[in-house]
């Protein structure tokens, strides 16, 4: 199956991917930092490391403005 990155080079297609194998346990530990995927301007979905170091992704009601903007910025 082939897959291209969107207009922003980002393939919301490895995501996935990678979610699906950390949830079954096969395949690659890795940190991923919090990640929002947009589509057509909107939220499509987010991908962070949880507290036992597997890839999670946030449920779709998750998936709002007040919850994705970061509540204190540290610079």
């Amino acid at each position: 199956m082939t897959q291209s990155c969107h207009g922003d080079g980002v393939s919301d297609y490895f995501f996935e991917l990678l979610w699906t194998k950390d949830e079954l346990n096969f395949g690659p530990q890795l940190n991923v930092p919090d990640t929002v995927i947009y589509r057509y301007g909107k939220p499509y979905s987010w991908y962070f490391t949880g507290i036992d170091g597997k890839l999670k992704k946030k449920h779709k009601t998750n998936l709002v403005g007040d919850q994705i903007r970061p509540s204190t910025l540290s610079y």
